[in-house]
């Protein structure tokens, strides 16, 4: 299973190298997208709020029902603003089995619906490596110390829980 942003790239490229492997779209990505995009054609507040719900349910229907239910209630909530549910159906909506928990939940994903674990990591290497040019074994150098970094701290940590000393609790349990 891959979770992927709604690039046509990385898509593209995960269903030629891996047909087979089930993808999702990222959860978060695409709920921070619709809000931009809501954002930028829904003045009053309190719409977008109701729209932004809608979304939600929609995204989260865990029946055929339910999505048809919400799908009517998102529309009612576009009705002024035809331009925002087309957006949402070509850009979004063209790919249910990749978004909606009805189709998701079908998939083992063990809560990964988001690309957060990837950026987190993504956003630690940037950090610790402080700058993006540089040479190649300067590169895997900066690299292999935050490798080692982590796998120590990740050891201590480990010995931290080994050394704490059990709590017996003297109670009857009945």
């Amino acid at each position: 299973m891959i979770v992927t942003e709604c690039d046509l790239e990385p898509m593209a490229a995960c269903c030629s190298v891996s047909p087979r492997t089930e993808r999702l779209l990222c959860i978060w990505h695409m709920n921070n997208n619709v809000l931009t995009r809501a954002s930028t054609t829904i003045a009053n507040k309190k719409n977008k709020d109701n729209f932004m719900h809608a979304w939600y349910m929609l995204v989260s229907a865990l029946t055929r029902d339910q999505y048809n239910d919400s799908y009517d209630t998102l529309f009612e909530c576009c009705q002024d603003n035809l331009n925002l549910m087309g957006y949402l159906n070509l850009q979004w909506l063209i790919y249910p089995w990749s978004l909606l928990a009805h189709w998701t939940n079908q998939i083992l994903h063990l809560g990964n619906t988001t690309t957060s674990r990837i950026e987190g990591a993504q956003h630690q290497l940037k950090s610790y490596l402080q700058f993006s040019t540089g040479d190649l074994t300067t590169m895997v150098e900066r690299v292999t110390h935050l490798l080692q970094y982590q796998h120590a701290e990740y050891m201590r940590a480990i010995a931290q829980v080994e050394t704490r000393l059990p709590h017996r609790l003297n109670i009857e349990p009945f």
